[in-house]
């Protein structure tokens, strides 16, 4: 087995074994299709327990959920 220093893998100092060739940030050809040909859809939320989330723990995210207003 193989010893994993955490501190260096958290900092992205790791190199990975394998790395996937990727045309674009959007390609999808190391998914399997079963995956990736279904609908996408927004699982409907309930503004309720959305603004009883601390919407604060999700700083620094790149998509916050729309119903939740700042």
């Amino acid at each position: 087995m193989r010893h994993i220093n955490w501190e260096q893998l958290a900092e992205k100092k790791v190199t990975p074994p394998h790395k996937p060739k990727v045309k674009n940030a959007g390609d999808l050809s190391n998914f399997d299709p079963e995956f990736t040909s279904g609908d996408t859809r927004l699982t409907p939320s309930n503004a309720r327990l959305v603004q009883s989330i601390n919407q604060n723990v999700f700083t620094g995210f790149t998509f916050v959920n729309p119903t939740w207003e700042v």
